[in-house]
């Protein structure tokens, strides 16, 4: 039997001027399936935008589109709506399949993965009661900047519904009340055309019933404020687009484009992107209201996101602390995310570039608590920090290209594939393994595609190395290998000798004071060791025979390239030492630090039969 995901991969391939119309079929097909099994006037959805946008010839019939979109029949009007949402989310997402061999997908370039419906439901539970009570107003204006399936007008729909009938309307006046108020801007007609009637599904109409309120266009052009109601909206809502303009997964954006950003937005500046442009113009939206949008959790600690919290301050207070979602809290995204709630403030004032407080978690099915660090390790960020100039980024960074054409992995080189690229995962506590991935030192390749390779000479003056995906500080004696951009050089000064930094960086202390003051340390995707976060560690008291002691543990474990139990507590007992910590705030960092990252308490050993250097 012939698959719905073949027969419309066909269909795809073989009409691509026509995506647009195919899409919108298999969406027609199931709207009406839908509407029908909720005894509704299916005749009447003819005039709808999804129809109308729809191919006549989509090569898929309605029956095939049942079948795999469908599955258990949705248990009322509101899971039927969210079921055609989810629906184009799951064609977006099969379409991204469809281009897997592209570096960027459309799905990846427009930030296309639309919000589960339990997700929007509790960001917009959230905000709830920051509105204004129903008795005060009868109908809210409400505002979704990137529509997309419609899951968060949906969701909203229903609180309102919900808290109109409490207060003693017929439910049909109240879907009639709410609906009015229902506003939504998205650049994909086929968003604004989902959500139209998946409006329509939830509502207590019997006939399909148009809503203008949808429109065409990007939120963040100039002209939208000027088209807003008077005053703004009461309440803006959504899940923006997540992308970035800058780093490892960068959109690219042509320079008028992003020209006309720069002179818009003022969060803009720092890391550019799109999610940070739209917490500044929902803000705008909602001058005198309450926003509530589902953001990756970087944006509420991240250097590079200050003045976007400080366009959102402005005007704003955030609803602290705000609520993390965890890493997992929508298919096929992986960043973990919060929401950001918050009201209005009385009076526009001057924003705070500050960290805004979560409720963390690391997944979504895992139990929401606050941080609450030991007390020393707040005493400790208050010190001064270690010199900026121990730690610096050096590890070749690579690409598609060099991946699949340069790089060998193996045990042992191989012509051409002769120069050891050392990687994160080779370095352990006091320990660096060889290389076990080899590099085509190809210059002409290299320099076409911006990935540095600096002089060996460079490399071999750094005297350490510190892993950078992991979720504390992890370091080694450098053996002198070129490194990639999981690895981060550290140096010495005449102050800070090899074997003291070693011992600093290994340590309970260090690695505890790291988790507590970085929110990416404490993810359970891809947690992050940064040199900023680096070089905020606290330099050490100026006591010598303290420091002697923690470097006399360090070099012994340097020499055996491990650190047994015995040897661990020692060294953990000597910097708490150095630092003058007493016993009761040891006690206190380590219960910490068995509670955020067990693992900073025994650091996972090399496999067996790996081959160390050194």
């Amino acid at each position: 039997m012939v698959t719905f995901a073949r027969l419309y991969e066909e269909a795809w391939r073989k009409r691509p001027a026509q995506r647009d119309g195919l899409r919108a079929a298999v969406l027609a097909r199931l709207a009406s399936v839908l509407a029908a099994r909720l005894g509704l006037d299916v005749s009447s959805l003819a005039v709808s935008r999804l129809v109308q946008a729809a191919d006549t010839h989509p090569l898929v019939s309605t029956e095939q589109v049942a079948a795999w979109a469908l599955g258990e029949l949705p248990e009322d009007r509101l899971a039927a709506a969210h079921r055609l949402g989810q629906t184009l989310d799951a064609l977006t997402a099969l379409e991204a399949e469809f281009e897997r061999s592209e570096r960027h997908t459309s799905r990846k370039k427009t930030g296309s993965f639309f919000t589960p419906p339990e997700t929007a439901r509790v960001t917009i539970a959230s905000s709830l009661h920051l509105l204004p009570a129903w008795t005060e107003r009868a109908r809210l204006l409400v505002c979704d900047p990137a529509v997309g399936g419609g899951a968060f007008l949906l969701e909203a729909a229903r609180a309102l519904v919900g808290r109109a009938i409490a207060a003693g309307q017929r439910e049909s006046e109240a879907w009639s009340e709410v609906r009015i108020g229902l506003h939504g801007f998205d650049i994909a007609k086929i968003a604004c055309a989902v959500s139209e009637v998946a409006l329509w599904l939830a509502a207590a109409d019997e006939s399909f019933v148009p809503h203008p309120q949808l429109a065409l266009c990007d939120a963040l052009d100039a002209d939208v404020l000027d088209r807003m109601p008077s005053g703004g909206f009461d309440w803006v809502i959504g899940n923006p687009p997540w992308v970035a303009f800058q780093g490892r997964a960068a959109r690219p954006l042509p320079a008028p484009e992003r020209a006309a950003y720069r002179k818009r937005f003022r969060s803009f500046q720092g890391y550019p992107t799109l999610h940070a442009l739209f917490v500044e113009r929902a803000a705008a939206l909602a001058p005198h209201g309450t926003v509530a949008l589902l953001l990756p959790s970087s944006l509420s600690d991240l250097d590079g996101y200050q003045n976007a919290r400080i366009c959102f301050t402005e005007t704003h207070c955030p609803d602290e602390p705000l609520r993390e979602y965890g890493q997992n809290a929508f298919p096929g995204v992986v960043q973990p995310c919060f929401g950001l709630v918050g009201r209005a403030r009385t009076a526009p004032g001057i924003g705070s570039p500050r960290p805004w407080a979560l409720v963390e978690r690391a997944r979504k099915e895992d139990q929401a608590a606050p941080l609450v660090p030991p007390r020393a390790l707040e005493r400790l960020h208050e010190m001064p920090k270690l010199p900026p100039e121990l730690f610096r980024e050096l590890g070749l960074q690579t690409n598609r290209e060099i991946t699949g054409r340069l790089l060998l992995r193996s045990p042992t080189p191989r012509t051409p594939f002769v120069l050891g690229l050392l990687e994160g995962r080779r370095v352990r506590e006091f320990e660096c393994l060889e290389p076990e991935l080899f590099l085509h030192p190809e210059r002409e390749t290299l320099q076409r595609t911006k990935c540095l390779l600096r002089p060996a000479q460079t490399y071999a003056a750094v005297a350490f190395i510190v892993r950078q995906t992991a979720p504390f500080p992890i370091a080694a004696a450098h053996n002198g290998a070129v490194f990639r951009n999981s690895l981060l050089g550290g140096f010495v000064s005449a102050e800070f000798d090899r074997d003291l930094l070693l011992g600093l960086l290994n340590s309970a202390l260090f690695r505890a004071f790291h988790v507590s003051g970085q929110r990416d340390a404490r993810q359970a995707a891809f947690p992050q060791v940064k040199l900023s976060h680096l070089r905020k560690l606290p330099r050490p008291p100026a006591d010598e025979v303290r420091r002697e002691r923690v470097r006399r543990l360090a070099a012994a474990a340097s020499r055996k390239r491990s650190l047994d139990a015995a040897a661990r507590l020692e060294l953990d007992a000597a910097v708490f030492e150095l630092y003058g910590l007493a016993h009761e705030e040891r006690t206190s960092v380590i219960e910490y630090l068995r509670a955020r990252a067990p693992g900073a308490l025994s650091a996972p050993r090399p496999r067996a039969g790996a081959r160390s250097s050194g």
